[in-house]
């Protein structure tokens, strides 16, 4: 179903899950997104809670153009093969790992 500007889902957690979030159209048609990654996304923004990645591991990978907003506390992230990219990660426990990065900007609060 598509939600006309009536009916859209707004407040916290109306677009937290990955499939919700896919429905929501934050994430673009070729992105894939799981609980322990995100992967190919062009031109988009994803927003990840703290129920979103139970493992407590991110592997974010061949993304372009994009904003991730990870939210959630993490033991570790990887982000791998991304271009023109920002990442926001709320919170890391052991590491923030950036490979074969080109123009991302990794944010740690």
């Amino acid at each position: 179903p598509s939600y006309g500007m009536a009916t859209a889902p707004f407040g916290p957690g109306a677009c937290a899950s990955p499939r919700a979030q896919r429905h929501c159209g934050l994430v673009g048609p070729t992105g894939q997104v799981d609980d322990s990654s995100i992967s190919g996304m062009h031109k988009g923004t994803i927003v990840r809670g703290e129920a979103d990645v139970p493992g407590g591991v991110l592997r974010i990978t061949d993304c372009h153009d994009s904003v991730l907003y990870i939210l959630t506390p993490l033991q570790a992230v990887l982000v791998s093969g991304c271009s023109d990219c920002t990442v926001v990660v709320g919170a890391a426990g052991r590491i923030v790992r950036l490979d074969r990065c080109d123009k991302v900007q990794a944010v740690r609060s």
